[in-house]
Protein backbone atom coordinates (compact mmCIF):
# COMPACT_ATOMS: atom_id res chain seq x y z
CA UNK A 1 0.00 0.00 0.00
CA UNK A 2 1.26 3.58 -0.72
CA UNK A 3 2.16 5.62 1.76
CA UNK A 4 -1.02 7.33 3.40
CA UNK A 5 -2.12 9.64 6.06
CA UNK A 6 -4.63 10.71 8.82
CA UNK A 7 -5.03 13.22 11.56
CA UNK A 8 -6.63 12.88 14.68
CA UNK A 9 -6.69 15.13 17.96
CA UNK A 10 -5.57 14.14 21.92
CA UNK A 11 -5.45 16.08 25.23
CA UNK A 12 -2.56 15.68 27.16
CA UNK A 13 -1.75 16.83 30.86
CA UNK A 14 0.30 19.97 31.34
CA UNK A 15 2.80 20.43 33.75
CA UNK A 16 4.27 23.71 34.54
CA UNK A 17 7.54 22.72 35.42
CA UNK A 18 8.51 22.55 31.87
CA UNK A 19 7.31 26.33 31.16
CA UNK A 20 10.12 28.06 29.56
CA UNK A 21 10.79 31.42 28.31
CA UNK A 22 9.08 32.78 24.60
CA UNK A 23 11.15 33.48 21.75
CA UNK A 24 10.55 36.33 19.21
CA UNK A 25 11.12 36.88 15.72
CA UNK A 26 13.28 39.89 14.13
CA UNK A 27 12.23 41.48 11.09
CA UNK A 28 14.57 42.63 9.00
CA UNK A 29 13.13 44.93 6.00
CA UNK A 30 11.17 48.00 6.81
CA UNK A 31 9.83 50.77 4.07
CA UNK A 32 9.29 55.08 4.62
CA UNK A 33 6.59 56.67 4.50
CA UNK A 34 5.32 60.28 3.76
CA UNK A 35 1.37 60.76 5.06
CA UNK A 36 -0.95 62.84 5.59
CA UNK A 37 -1.44 64.53 9.75
CA UNK A 38 -5.01 62.92 9.76
CA UNK A 39 -3.96 59.32 8.67
CA UNK A 40 -1.11 59.14 11.43
CA UNK A 41 -2.67 57.19 13.80
CA UNK A 42 -3.54 53.97 10.94
CA UNK A 43 -0.71 52.03 10.17
CA UNK A 44 -1.33 48.64 9.46
CA UNK A 45 -0.04 45.72 11.62
CA UNK A 46 -0.17 42.28 10.74
CA UNK A 47 -0.22 39.95 13.35
CA UNK A 48 -0.75 36.16 11.68
CA UNK A 49 -0.74 34.47 8.67
CA UNK A 50 -2.70 30.87 7.68
CA UNK A 51 -1.48 28.94 6.17
CA UNK A 52 2.22 29.68 6.65
CA UNK A 53 3.15 28.58 3.37
CA UNK A 54 2.64 26.64 -0.07
CA UNK A 55 3.77 24.52 -2.95
CA UNK A 56 5.62 25.66 -6.03
CA UNK A 57 3.75 26.28 -8.98
CA UNK A 58 0.54 26.35 -7.13
CA UNK A 59 -2.24 28.71 -5.95
CA UNK A 60 -3.01 28.69 -1.76
CA UNK A 61 -5.55 30.95 0.01
CA UNK A 62 -4.46 32.57 3.16
CA UNK A 63 -6.05 34.46 5.43
CA UNK A 64 -3.98 37.44 7.53
CA UNK A 65 -5.23 38.63 10.57
CA UNK A 66 -4.04 42.13 11.53
CA UNK A 67 -4.88 46.08 12.58
CA UNK A 68 -5.90 48.78 9.80
CA UNK A 69 -5.92 46.36 6.71
CA UNK A 70 -9.73 47.17 5.54
CA UNK A 71 -8.24 49.73 2.98
CA UNK A 72 -5.01 46.91 1.61
CA UNK A 73 -3.93 47.84 -1.67
CA UNK A 74 -1.20 44.84 -2.89
CA UNK A 75 0.59 41.95 -0.24
CA UNK A 76 4.12 42.45 -1.10
CA UNK A 77 7.31 39.24 -0.27
CA UNK A 78 10.57 39.85 0.23
CA UNK A 79 11.90 37.57 -2.40
CA UNK A 80 10.19 36.59 -5.74
CA UNK A 81 8.01 34.16 -7.36
CA UNK A 82 4.76 34.93 -5.49
CA UNK A 83 2.08 37.01 -6.53
CA UNK A 84 -0.94 38.30 -4.14
CA UNK A 85 -4.71 38.97 -5.19
CA UNK A 86 -6.51 40.56 -2.55
CA UNK A 87 -9.89 38.72 -2.62
CA UNK A 88 -11.92 39.72 1.07
CA UNK A 89 -11.32 42.41 3.35
CA UNK A 90 -13.05 42.10 7.23
CA UNK A 91 -13.30 45.86 8.60
CA UNK A 92 -12.58 46.64 12.29
CA UNK A 93 -15.46 48.01 14.36
CA UNK A 94 -14.28 51.21 16.05
CA UNK A 95 -15.34 53.29 18.84
CA UNK A 96 -16.30 57.04 18.30
CA UNK A 97 -16.50 60.25 21.00
CA UNK A 98 -18.28 63.45 20.37
CA UNK A 99 -15.25 65.58 21.25
CA UNK A 100 -11.42 65.98 21.23
CA UNK A 101 -8.69 63.91 23.09
CA UNK A 102 -10.31 61.56 23.66
CA UNK A 103 -9.56 57.91 21.24
CA UNK A 104 -10.61 54.29 21.56
CA UNK A 105 -10.93 50.91 19.92
CA UNK A 106 -12.47 47.12 20.03
CA UNK A 107 -9.62 45.14 20.57
CA UNK A 108 -10.46 42.62 17.67
CA UNK A 109 -8.10 41.69 14.90
CA UNK A 110 -9.09 42.66 10.94
CA UNK A 111 -9.16 40.04 8.38
CA UNK A 112 -7.72 39.84 4.74
CA UNK A 113 -7.88 37.14 2.27
CA UNK A 114 -5.18 36.85 -0.70
CA UNK A 115 -4.93 34.00 -3.26
CA UNK A 116 -0.76 33.48 -3.39
CA UNK A 117 0.59 32.28 -6.64
CA UNK A 118 3.76 30.73 -6.33
CA UNK A 119 5.71 29.78 -9.67
CA UNK A 120 7.07 26.65 -10.39
CA UNK A 121 10.80 28.13 -9.81
CA UNK A 122 9.90 29.97 -6.97
CA UNK A 123 12.99 30.03 -4.76
CA UNK A 124 12.30 27.68 -2.04
CA UNK A 125 12.71 28.76 1.54
CA UNK A 126 11.32 31.53 3.84
CA UNK A 127 10.34 35.08 2.41
CA UNK A 128 8.76 37.82 4.13
CA UNK A 129 5.01 39.12 3.54
CA UNK A 130 3.72 42.58 4.59
CA UNK A 131 0.66 44.36 3.78
CA UNK A 132 0.49 47.71 1.82
CA UNK A 133 -2.42 50.44 2.67
CA UNK A 134 -2.40 53.89 1.21
CA UNK A 135 -0.89 55.07 4.93
CA UNK A 136 2.05 52.61 5.45
CA UNK A 137 2.99 49.11 5.13
CA UNK A 138 2.94 46.61 7.43
CA UNK A 139 5.02 44.68 10.41
CA UNK A 140 6.62 41.30 8.19
CA UNK A 141 5.42 38.25 8.88
CA UNK A 142 6.88 34.95 7.18
CA UNK A 143 5.84 32.72 4.32
CA UNK A 144 7.16 29.58 3.06
CA UNK A 145 7.89 28.29 -0.05
CA UNK A 146 7.67 24.47 -0.23
CA UNK A 147 7.82 21.42 -2.96
CA UNK A 148 5.55 19.01 -0.92
CA UNK A 149 2.05 18.87 -1.25
CA UNK A 150 0.33 21.30 1.32
CA UNK A 151 -2.95 20.05 3.47
CA UNK A 152 -4.24 22.04 6.71
CA UNK A 153 -4.81 20.33 9.92
CA UNK A 154 -8.55 20.38 11.14
CA UNK A 155 -9.32 21.08 14.92
CA UNK A 156 -13.30 19.17 14.35
CA UNK A 157 -13.73 16.02 15.31
CA UNK A 158 -14.89 13.73 12.62
CA UNK A 159 -16.22 9.83 13.12
CA UNK A 160 -15.80 10.09 16.60
CA UNK A 161 -11.81 10.80 17.48
CA UNK A 162 -10.51 11.30 13.92
CA UNK A 163 -10.37 13.94 11.59
CA UNK A 164 -8.42 14.64 8.29
CA UNK A 165 -6.34 17.23 6.75
CA UNK A 166 -7.94 19.37 4.26
CA UNK A 167 -6.12 20.49 0.75
CA UNK A 168 -5.73 24.47 0.39
CA UNK A 169 -6.78 23.68 -2.99
CA UNK A 170 -9.85 21.97 -2.89
CA UNK A 171 -12.85 21.95 -0.48
CA UNK A 172 -13.46 19.68 2.84
CA UNK A 173 -15.97 17.27 0.24
CA UNK A 174 -13.22 16.69 -2.15
CA UNK A 175 -11.07 15.47 0.54
CA UNK A 176 -11.13 11.83 1.33
CA UNK A 177 -9.59 10.31 4.92
CA UNK A 178 -6.55 9.24 3.41
CA UNK A 179 -3.68 11.44 1.82
CA UNK A 180 -0.63 10.00 -0.12
CA UNK A 181 2.61 11.18 1.86
CA UNK A 182 4.43 12.90 1.48
CA UNK A 183 2.89 15.89 2.42
CA UNK A 184 3.05 19.37 4.31
CA UNK A 185 1.02 20.06 7.06
CA UNK A 186 -0.17 23.36 8.02
CA UNK A 187 -1.21 23.49 11.89
CA UNK A 188 -1.93 24.79 15.31
CA UNK A 189 -1.25 24.15 18.67
CA UNK A 190 -4.16 25.49 20.33
CA UNK A 191 -4.09 25.22 23.53
CA UNK A 192 -1.86 24.24 26.13
CA UNK A 193 -3.32 20.29 26.49
CA UNK A 194 -3.09 19.99 22.81
CA UNK A 195 -1.58 17.47 21.17
CA UNK A 196 -1.61 16.87 17.16
CA UNK A 197 -1.59 13.17 16.10
CA UNK A 198 -0.72 11.88 12.09
CA UNK A 199 -1.24 8.37 11.41
CA UNK A 200 0.10 6.68 8.12
CA UNK A 201 0.97 3.82 6.49
CA UNK A 202 4.95 2.76 5.55
CA UNK A 203 7.19 -0.01 4.21
CA UNK A 204 9.76 -1.57 5.85
CA UNK A 205 13.09 0.22 5.35
CA UNK A 206 11.94 3.31 4.80
CA UNK A 207 13.76 6.20 5.93
CA UNK A 208 10.79 8.25 7.68
CA UNK A 209 11.76 12.10 7.91
CA UNK A 210 9.43 14.22 10.13
CA UNK A 211 11.00 17.78 10.32
CA UNK A 212 9.00 21.07 12.12
CA UNK A 213 9.47 24.63 10.81
CA UNK A 214 8.06 26.83 13.98
CA UNK A 215 10.34 29.13 15.32
CA UNK A 216 11.74 30.17 12.00
CA UNK A 217 9.11 31.80 11.29
CA UNK A 218 8.19 33.52 14.09
CA UNK A 219 6.15 30.79 16.06
CA UNK A 220 6.14 30.39 19.60
CA UNK A 221 5.86 26.93 19.17
CA UNK A 222 9.25 24.53 21.27
CA UNK A 223 7.86 21.88 19.03
CA UNK A 224 8.38 17.49 19.92
CA UNK A 225 7.82 15.04 17.81
CA UNK A 226 6.67 10.92 18.95
CA UNK A 227 6.49 8.64 16.86
CA UNK A 228 4.53 5.71 17.96
CA UNK A 229 3.95 1.80 16.05
CA UNK A 230 0.46 0.33 15.50
CA UNK A 231 0.46 -0.89 19.20
CA UNK A 232 1.42 2.40 20.74
CA UNK A 233 4.82 1.84 21.63
CA UNK A 234 7.28 4.71 20.71
CA UNK A 235 9.88 4.06 18.74
CA UNK A 236 11.54 7.18 18.07
CA UNK A 237 11.19 11.03 18.95
CA UNK A 238 12.78 14.27 18.32
CA UNK A 239 14.92 14.46 21.73
CA UNK A 240 14.56 17.32 24.49
CA UNK A 241 15.78 19.68 21.64
CA UNK A 242 17.87 22.64 22.75
CA UNK A 243 14.55 25.25 21.37
CA UNK A 244 15.39 24.99 17.71
CA UNK A 245 13.12 23.41 15.32
CA UNK A 246 12.72 19.40 15.85
CA UNK A 247 13.67 16.38 13.39
CA UNK A 248 12.86 12.98 13.43
CA UNK A 249 15.25 10.70 11.90
CA UNK A 250 13.80 6.83 11.50
CA UNK A 251 14.00 3.84 9.75
CA UNK A 252 11.08 1.51 9.46
CA UNK A 253 11.51 -1.74 10.81
CA UNK A 254 8.08 -3.24 9.73
CA UNK A 255 5.71 -2.15 7.58
CA UNK A 256 2.18 -0.84 9.29
CA UNK A 257 1.02 1.91 10.53
CA UNK A 258 2.42 4.62 12.49
CA UNK A 259 1.25 7.91 14.47
CA UNK A 260 3.57 11.04 14.97
CA UNK A 261 2.49 13.52 17.74
CA UNK A 262 3.46 16.69 18.19
CA UNK A 263 2.89 19.35 20.91
CA UNK A 264 5.15 21.73 22.36
CA UNK A 265 7.52 20.24 24.85
CA UNK A 266 7.11 22.97 27.26
CA UNK A 267 2.90 21.80 27.69
CA UNK A 268 1.99 25.59 26.07
CA UNK A 269 -0.47 26.42 23.13
CA UNK A 270 -2.55 28.94 21.49
CA UNK A 271 -2.48 31.76 19.27
CA UNK A 272 0.76 32.37 17.74
CA UNK A 273 1.99 28.25 18.24
CA UNK A 274 1.40 27.37 14.59
CA UNK A 275 3.85 24.84 12.53
CA UNK A 276 4.49 23.29 9.09
CA UNK A 277 5.20 19.74 9.62
CA UNK A 278 6.86 17.63 6.45
CA UNK A 279 6.43 13.97 6.62
CA UNK A 280 7.57 11.28 4.14
CA UNK A 281 10.26 9.38 2.84
CA UNK A 282 11.82 12.70 2.34
CA UNK A 283 16.14 14.07 1.37
CA UNK A 284 17.87 15.38 3.83
CA UNK A 285 20.82 17.35 3.98
CA UNK A 286 22.79 16.61 7.86
CA UNK A 287 26.24 17.61 7.05
CA UNK A 288 28.30 19.39 4.24
CA UNK A 289 32.43 18.97 4.49
CA UNK A 290 33.91 21.33 4.57
CA UNK A 291 31.57 23.76 5.36
CA UNK A 292 32.85 26.55 2.87
CA UNK A 293 35.34 27.34 0.51
CA UNK A 294 37.35 30.35 -0.85
CA UNK A 295 36.66 32.90 -3.71
CA UNK A 296 38.26 31.75 -6.74
CA UNK A 297 38.25 28.13 -6.41
CA UNK A 298 36.77 25.02 -7.67
CA UNK A 299 35.42 22.42 -4.41
CA UNK A 300 34.59 19.38 -4.01
CA UNK A 301 31.84 19.24 -1.01
CA UNK A 302 31.17 15.81 0.60
CA UNK A 303 27.42 15.29 2.21
CA UNK A 304 25.56 13.37 4.25
CA UNK A 305 22.13 12.73 4.83
CA UNK A 306 18.90 10.71 4.56
CA UNK A 307 17.39 9.53 1.05
CA UNK A 308 20.20 11.34 -1.21
CA UNK A 309 20.10 8.59 -3.46
CA UNK A 310 22.95 8.78 -5.20
CA UNK A 311 24.13 12.09 -4.26
CA UNK A 312 27.55 11.71 -2.23
CA UNK A 313 29.66 14.98 -3.21
CA UNK A 314 28.90 17.96 -4.82
CA UNK A 315 31.10 20.38 -6.82
CA UNK A 316 31.14 24.46 -6.16
CA UNK A 317 32.54 26.68 -8.27
CA UNK A 318 33.12 30.09 -6.17
CA UNK A 319 33.60 32.91 -8.63
CA UNK A 320 36.45 35.31 -7.73
CA UNK A 321 34.68 38.56 -6.78
CA UNK A 322 32.31 36.51 -4.61
CA UNK A 323 31.44 38.48 -1.54
CA UNK A 324 32.53 37.00 1.59
CA UNK A 325 29.79 35.73 3.80
CA UNK A 326 27.50 32.98 3.91
CA UNK A 327 25.25 31.62 1.39
CA UNK A 328 22.70 28.44 1.99
CA UNK A 329 22.42 25.56 -0.13
CA UNK A 330 20.13 22.70 -0.79
CA UNK A 331 20.53 19.68 -2.72
CA UNK A 332 17.99 18.45 -5.39
CA UNK A 333 17.75 14.92 -5.52
CA UNK A 334 17.21 12.74 -8.78
CA UNK A 335 13.66 12.51 -7.30
CA UNK A 336 12.62 16.07 -7.98
CA UNK A 337 12.44 16.82 -4.67
CA UNK A 338 15.15 19.20 -2.72
CA UNK A 339 16.66 19.27 0.82
CA UNK A 340 16.60 21.64 4.01
CA UNK A 341 19.16 24.31 3.53
CA UNK A 342 22.49 24.58 5.26
CA UNK A 343 24.95 27.35 5.01
CA UNK A 344 28.22 27.31 3.69
CA UNK A 345 31.00 30.40 3.76
CA UNK A 346 32.54 31.83 1.46
CA UNK A 347 36.25 33.16 2.50
CA UNK A 348 38.84 35.19 1.17
CA UNK A 349 41.69 33.22 2.50
CA UNK A 350 44.26 30.36 1.40
CA UNK A 351 42.45 27.02 2.67
CA UNK A 352 43.44 23.80 3.44
CA UNK A 353 41.87 21.07 5.10
CA UNK A 354 43.20 19.11 8.13
CA UNK A 355 44.46 15.37 7.47
CA UNK A 356 45.06 13.13 10.45
CA UNK A 357 46.78 12.42 12.40
CA UNK A 358 47.42 15.51 14.15
CA UNK A 359 45.92 14.98 17.41
CA UNK A 360 49.32 15.87 19.40
CA UNK A 361 52.06 18.35 19.30
CA UNK A 362 54.31 16.05 18.10
CA UNK A 363 52.15 15.32 14.72
CA UNK A 364 50.31 19.03 14.43
CA UNK A 365 50.20 19.96 11.08
CA UNK A 366 52.38 22.87 9.72
CA UNK A 367 50.68 25.81 8.68
CA UNK A 368 51.61 29.21 6.95
CA UNK A 369 49.54 31.94 8.24
CA UNK A 370 46.79 33.80 7.10
CA UNK A 371 45.39 30.47 6.60
CA UNK A 372 41.19 28.99 7.06
CA UNK A 373 41.48 25.59 8.40
CA UNK A 374 38.82 22.71 7.27
CA UNK A 375 38.64 20.06 9.97
CA UNK A 376 36.57 18.06 11.92
CA UNK A 377 36.38 16.59 15.49
CA UNK A 378 35.68 12.98 14.41
CA UNK A 379 35.29 11.37 17.63
CA UNK A 380 35.13 11.96 21.08
CA UNK A 381 38.50 13.12 22.82
CA UNK A 382 39.54 14.21 19.63
CA UNK A 383 42.08 17.40 19.34
CA UNK A 384 43.04 18.82 16.28
CA UNK A 385 46.53 20.65 16.36
CA UNK A 386 48.28 22.93 13.98
CA UNK A 387 51.83 24.73 14.50
CA UNK A 388 52.82 28.14 12.60
CA UNK A 389 55.93 30.09 12.67
CA UNK A 390 56.50 33.61 13.88
CA UNK A 391 58.92 35.63 12.59
CA UNK A 392 58.37 39.08 13.56
CA UNK A 393 55.89 41.06 16.22
CA UNK A 394 52.67 40.69 14.93
CA UNK A 395 48.63 40.23 16.20
CA UNK A 396 47.13 37.81 15.02
CA UNK A 397 42.97 36.45 15.04
CA UNK A 398 42.41 32.84 15.80
CA UNK A 399 38.78 32.65 14.87
CA UNK A 400 35.96 29.20 14.75
CA UNK A 401 32.93 29.39 12.82
CA UNK A 402 31.04 26.35 13.62
CA UNK A 403 27.97 26.68 15.71
CA UNK A 404 27.25 29.02 13.18
CA UNK A 405 27.19 27.17 10.30
CA UNK A 406 24.95 24.40 12.27
CA UNK A 407 28.03 22.35 13.24
CA UNK A 408 27.63 20.73 16.75
CA UNK A 409 30.80 21.62 17.77
CA UNK A 410 30.93 23.66 20.93
CA UNK A 411 34.50 24.61 20.46
CA UNK A 412 37.40 25.19 22.84
CA UNK A 413 40.80 26.92 21.64
CA UNK A 414 43.96 26.54 23.53
CA UNK A 415 47.18 28.43 21.70
CA UNK A 416 50.65 27.38 23.69
CA UNK A 417 53.61 29.14 23.07
CA UNK A 418 56.99 27.70 21.74
CA UNK A 419 58.32 25.50 24.06
CA UNK A 420 56.31 23.06 24.71
CA UNK A 421 58.01 19.15 24.85
CA UNK A 422 57.75 17.28 21.18
CA UNK A 423 57.00 13.99 23.29
CA UNK A 424 53.62 14.53 24.56
CA UNK A 425 51.20 11.29 23.57
CA UNK A 426 48.08 11.26 22.50
CA UNK A 427 46.00 10.63 25.02
CA UNK A 428 47.72 13.61 27.10
CA UNK A 429 47.29 15.88 24.30
CA UNK A 430 43.65 17.78 25.11
CA UNK A 431 45.64 18.41 28.77
CA UNK A 432 46.61 21.76 28.89
CA UNK A 433 50.64 22.81 29.85
CA UNK A 434 49.81 25.42 31.86
CA UNK A 435 53.52 26.95 31.88
CA UNK A 436 53.09 27.37 27.77
CA UNK A 437 49.47 28.22 27.65
CA UNK A 438 49.01 31.34 26.34
CA UNK A 439 45.19 31.73 26.18
CA UNK A 440 42.07 29.46 26.01
CA UNK A 441 38.77 30.42 25.09
CA UNK A 442 35.29 28.73 23.93
CA UNK A 443 32.89 31.41 23.63
CA UNK A 444 33.79 34.54 21.52
CA UNK A 445 32.53 37.94 23.04
CA UNK A 446 30.24 38.42 20.09
CA UNK A 447 28.88 35.04 19.31
CA UNK A 448 29.05 31.17 20.21
CA UNK A 449 31.82 30.15 18.38
CA UNK A 450 35.63 30.59 19.95
CA UNK A 451 38.06 33.17 19.15
CA UNK A 452 41.28 34.50 20.57
CA UNK A 453 43.54 37.54 19.68
CA UNK A 454 46.82 37.22 20.46
CA UNK A 455 50.18 39.94 19.63
CA UNK A 456 53.43 37.77 19.48
CA UNK A 457 56.28 39.41 20.75
CA UNK A 458 58.71 37.53 20.23
CA UNK A 459 59.39 34.75 17.37
CA UNK A 460 59.44 31.16 17.13
CA UNK A 461 57.04 28.17 16.70
CA UNK A 462 53.64 28.21 18.20
CA UNK A 463 50.89 26.14 18.25
CA UNK A 464 46.95 26.23 18.46
CA UNK A 465 44.20 23.22 19.50
CA UNK A 466 40.95 22.95 19.05
CA UNK A 467 38.44 20.11 20.32
CA UNK A 468 34.68 19.84 21.61
CA UNK A 469 34.22 21.69 24.96
CA UNK A 470 32.33 18.50 26.16
CA UNK A 471 34.97 16.33 24.35
CA UNK A 472 32.33 15.11 21.89
CA UNK A 473 32.64 14.52 18.11
CA UNK A 474 31.64 12.57 14.90
CA UNK A 475 30.88 13.24 11.39
CA UNK A 476 28.74 16.31 12.72
CA UNK A 477 31.05 18.31 14.40
CA UNK A 478 33.16 19.90 10.99
CA UNK A 479 34.86 23.44 11.62
CA UNK A 480 36.43 26.32 10.17
CA UNK A 481 39.37 27.64 11.80
CA UNK A 482 40.80 30.85 10.65
CA UNK A 483 43.98 32.03 11.75
CA UNK A 484 44.70 35.63 10.18
CA UNK A 485 45.37 39.60 10.76
CA UNK A 486 42.94 42.27 12.13
CA UNK A 487 40.23 43.31 9.71
CA UNK A 488 38.89 46.66 11.27
CA UNK A 489 35.52 47.01 10.66
CA UNK A 490 31.71 47.61 11.61
CA UNK A 491 27.94 46.68 11.17
CA UNK A 492 25.28 48.87 11.02
CA UNK A 493 21.70 48.64 12.61
CA UNK A 494 18.97 50.91 12.16
CA UNK A 495 16.34 51.11 14.88
CA UNK A 496 12.70 53.14 14.61
CA UNK A 497 11.99 55.27 17.02
CA UNK A 498 8.58 56.48 18.53
CA UNK A 499 7.51 59.92 18.97
CA UNK A 500 9.20 59.74 22.49
CA UNK A 501 12.14 58.52 21.02
CA UNK A 502 11.93 55.10 22.08
CA UNK A 503 12.23 52.32 19.76
CA UNK A 504 8.46 51.16 18.26
CA UNK A 505 7.61 47.81 17.82
CA UNK A 506 7.07 48.58 14.20
CA UNK A 507 9.44 48.62 11.79
CA UNK A 508 8.73 50.96 9.37
CA UNK A 509 9.43 54.55 9.92
CA UNK A 510 6.72 57.15 8.71
CA UNK A 511 6.92 61.18 8.65
CA UNK A 512 4.24 63.89 8.04
CA UNK A 513 4.71 66.59 5.65
CA UNK A 514 7.17 69.18 7.19
CA UNK A 515 7.90 67.07 10.25
CA UNK A 516 10.94 64.83 11.51
CA UNK A 517 11.11 61.36 12.06
CA UNK A 518 14.47 60.39 14.40
CA UNK A 519 16.58 56.81 13.98
CA UNK A 520 18.22 55.67 15.81
CA UNK A 521 21.95 53.59 14.89
CA UNK A 522 23.61 50.85 16.64
CA UNK A 523 26.88 50.08 16.06
CA UNK A 524 29.16 46.93 16.67
CA UNK A 525 32.96 47.42 15.99
CA UNK A 526 34.71 44.77 14.87
CA UNK A 527 38.36 43.92 15.14
CA UNK A 528 38.79 46.91 17.58
CA UNK A 529 37.51 49.51 14.46
CA UNK A 530 37.41 52.66 16.74
CA UNK A 531 36.99 55.21 13.79
CA UNK A 532 34.64 57.88 13.41
CA UNK A 533 31.50 56.84 11.24
CA UNK A 534 29.95 59.44 9.07
CA UNK A 535 25.91 58.08 8.25
CA UNK A 536 24.56 59.36 4.67
CA UNK A 537 20.69 59.39 3.17
CA UNK A 538 22.03 58.48 -0.90
CA UNK A 539 18.24 57.88 -1.94
CA UNK A 540 16.79 60.74 -0.42
CA UNK A 541 15.59 63.73 -2.61
CA UNK A 542 17.68 66.31 -1.62
CA UNK A 543 14.36 68.32 -0.63
CA UNK A 544 14.88 66.42 2.57
CA UNK A 545 16.64 67.29 5.06
CA UNK A 546 18.57 64.73 6.85
CA UNK A 547 20.82 65.74 9.70
CA UNK A 548 24.45 66.14 9.47
CA UNK A 549 25.44 62.64 12.20
CA UNK A 550 28.92 61.23 12.83
CA UNK A 551 29.46 58.16 15.33
CA UNK A 552 32.36 59.11 17.06
CA UNK A 553 35.24 57.86 17.92
CA UNK A 554 34.80 54.50 20.36
CA UNK A 555 30.85 55.36 20.55
CA UNK A 556 28.54 52.69 19.60
CA UNK A 557 25.44 55.03 18.84
CA UNK A 558 23.77 58.04 16.86
CA UNK A 559 20.56 59.53 16.15
CA UNK A 560 19.75 60.57 12.41
CA UNK A 561 16.73 62.73 12.04
CA UNK A 562 14.97 63.03 8.49
CA UNK A 563 12.46 66.57 7.93
CA UNK A 564 10.23 65.54 4.98
CA UNK A 565 9.33 68.87 2.86
CA UNK A 566 5.80 70.65 3.02
CA UNK A 567 5.02 69.23 -0.48
CA UNK A 568 6.84 66.00 -0.59
CA UNK A 569 4.85 63.25 -2.24
CA UNK A 570 2.50 61.44 -0.76
CA UNK A 571 3.79 57.30 -0.32
CA UNK A 572 6.39 55.16 0.07
CA UNK A 573 10.10 55.86 -0.64
CA UNK A 574 12.66 52.99 0.40
CA UNK A 575 15.38 54.31 1.96
CA UNK A 576 19.19 52.75 2.59
CA UNK A 577 21.27 54.66 5.89
CA UNK A 578 24.60 54.65 4.88
CA UNK A 579 28.18 54.57 6.95
CA UNK A 580 31.37 55.91 5.75
CA UNK A 581 34.82 55.06 7.85
CA UNK A 582 38.65 55.48 6.92
CA UNK A 583 40.56 52.22 7.66
CA UNK A 584 44.23 52.50 6.94
CA UNK A 585 43.82 54.96 4.39
CA UNK A 586 40.77 53.25 2.65
CA UNK A 587 37.46 54.52 2.40
CA UNK A 588 34.53 52.05 3.28
CA UNK A 589 31.36 52.23 2.98
CA UNK A 590 28.59 49.67 4.71
CA UNK A 591 24.88 49.56 4.67
CA UNK A 592 23.26 49.73 7.95
CA UNK A 593 20.56 46.70 8.31
CA UNK A 594 17.38 46.16 7.74
CA UNK A 595 18.23 47.84 4.12
CA UNK A 596 16.06 49.39 2.65
CA UNK A 597 14.11 51.05 5.32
Amino acid sequence: MSNMLFRQKRRVKSPLSHLLTNRYFFVLSVFFLTIGFTHAQVQPTLTGVFPQGGQQGRSVEVTITGTNLGKATAVWFSGSGITAEIKEKTGQATVLFNGAGVSGRVPTDAQLVAVLTLASDAPLGIQQIRVVTPYGVSNAGSFVVGNLREIIEEETEVSGSFSFGVSPEVSPAMETDWIALPVTVNGTIASIDDEDSFTFEVKKDTRLICEVTAQRIGSLLDSYLVLRDANGTKVADSGLGDGLDSVLDYTVLETGKYTLHIRDIRYKGGEGYGYRLSIGELPYLETIFPLGGSRGTENTIAVTGANLETVESIQISIGAETPAGEQFLRVQTPSGLATNARPFAIGKWTEMVEVEPNNSLGNATAVTTPITLNGKIDKSGDVDWFSFQIEEPQLLVFEVEALKLSSKLDALLTLYGPGKPMNVSEDMAWRDDKEHVLMVNDDATAGADARIDWNFEKPGEYSVAIRDLNNQGGETYPYRLHIRPLEPDCELKVVVLDNRNIPSPMDNPRVNRGSSVTLQVDVTRLDRFTGPIRLLCPDLPKTFDVSPTIIGTGQNRAMLTITAPWDASLGLMPISIVGVYAVSNRQIERIATPSPI
